[in-house]
């Protein structure tokens, strides 16, 4: 029960611009180590990462400082997803457009433009 209003939750999220996510971006990164195995809210973040480079390292910056905080009940799950977060990067396959904040409805959702003219 709990799990599915919880993706419902997440689902929202994935609606809302960066801007409106920012602001508790701290508060989502903890409940994402605390509820680490069974939410999509780290998914969420991911994808996220993917999507944008400043968002990546608003959250690479955020588990950084829980690893460093050596907190024994998320300082394990922190390291995966300070990794998770490098390798969202690194992986992504969104070209960056300037100017872009919105969410996955905006054009970017339609896949890569590697070959679109500008």
């Amino acid at each position: 029960k709990e799990q599915g209003i919880q993706d419902y939750l997440v689902n929202l999220l994935y609606r809302r611009a960066d801007e409106e996510i920012n602001f508790y971006l701290p508060q989502l990164c903890q409940v994402s180590l605390v509820r680490f195995k069974t939410t999509s809210l780290s998914r969420f973040l991911l994808d996220q990462a993917a999507r944008s480079m400043h968002f990546a390292l608003k959250l690479y910056w955020n588990f950084q400082a829980t690893v460093e905080d050596k907190l024994p009940e998320v300082a394990e799950d922190a390291k995966k997803m300070w990794g998770e977060v490098e390798m969202a990067v690194v992986n992504s396959k969104a070209a960056p457009e300037e100017g872009n904040t919105a969410g996955p409805r905006s054009s970017r959702s339609s896949g890569p433009d590697f070959f679109r003219r500008k």
